[in-house]
Parts: C-alpha cells; structure tokens; sequence
C-alpha cells in the first residue's frame, strides 16, 4: 500500500506515505531505546513495582549481540513500593520484531518461579539457555504484575541483535534438538 497510518493511544498520529510512516515510527522506537529504563516516563501499571534497568548478559557481559544458540540472561533491576507477597507477582519479557511483531515470551509463572521474599530493590535474572531466535533485530517489552494488577509496563526497554551461531537458521525459530532412527 502507498499509504499508512499510526495510532498511538488510540489517537492519528500519522497519515502519509508507507515509507515516511514507517521511517519516523522506527526512528521513535530507536529514540526511546536510547533513554535509561529509570527514566522512562512511556510507562504504564499502578506503580507498585517499577523497572529500573534491563540488559542482556552473555557469559556475565552485557551486549546487544547474541550469537543463536547462546546462554541469555535478561537482567531487569527494580524497586517496590512496599511489601509484596512472592505469590502475588508475576514477571514476563516479551521479544518483538522492529516490526512490532510479538514473537516470544518468557513468563515467571509457567516456569514454578518461587522466591520467599520481594525485596525493596533487586535484580531478576531469566536464564534462557541455548537462545532460539535466528538472526535479526529484536527490542524487549518488561511487565510486572502484582496481585493481577499490571505495577509496570514498559515497551522498547533494550534492543539487541542475533547474529549467526551454532545451529542452522530456517524459519524463526530454530531449537535444539536430535533425530534417531529406530527399526521396526
């Protein structure tokens, strides 16, 4: 199509060429990569619980480049406000394509995550062994929940590349994984 619109917040924003539409959107995704995760202001949830920082880590280092097929941690810092029950939270990281595609998520809850106590101020570390995606430009999307109630959410929080690695890459997702032959 030769013409594209953007909403945000239900609102028009834009109304032009693809092409224009589409420069400005990445270039306010890559802007707002740019401002420390403490000081983000785009933020939306109840407040009880805030990010403070998110990064990627390959073998104790922060990057912005992973290789397929590498040990992932996502390191996310943040404060409470308060006393919070472990069973009450619930913390998640979704990875988008630059396209706003949501492609994978990584969920407290379906991992049996089980700590005895929600500090003031702390680190969450999400191990992700042998990283899936294939070779691309990905952002990340924070959320906190507590009680059922969204305390932070924060779109665009860090970006990262995967770069080529250990595994053949077809499709989007390439996972380990092993063939045997059985006989009848």
């Amino acid at each position: 199509c030769n013409r594209v619109i953007l909403l945000e917040d239900g609102r028009l924003v834009e109304d032009e060429d693809t092409n224009v539409v589409i420069d400005r959107y990445l270039k306010s995704v890559s802007e707002r990569m740019l401002t420390p995760v403490s000081e983000r202001t785009d933020r939306t949830g109840s407040g009880r619980l805030c990010f403070t920082d998110a990064r990627l880590q390959v073998n104790g280092r922060e990057t912005t480049s992973i290789k397929h097929g590498e040990d992932v941690v996502i390191e996310l810092g943040f404060e409470a406000e308060g006393v919070i029950h472990p069973s009450d939270v619930r913390f998640a990281v979704s990875i988008l394509t630059f396209g706003g595609v949501k492609f994978i998520a990584f969920d407290s809850a379906t991992t049996g995550f089980s700590v005895e106590e929600i500090p003031r101020k702390g680190v969450l570390r999400c191990h992700i062994p042998s990283f899936p995606l294939i070779r691309g430009h990905y952002r990340g999307l924070i959320y906190a929940e507590v009680d059922g109630v969204t305390a932070d959410r924060l779109e665009d929080a860090f970006e990262f590349e995967v770069t080529s690695g250990e595994y053949p890459t077809v499709g989007w997702l390439s996972v380990k994984h092993e063939w045997k032959l059985g006989y009848n």
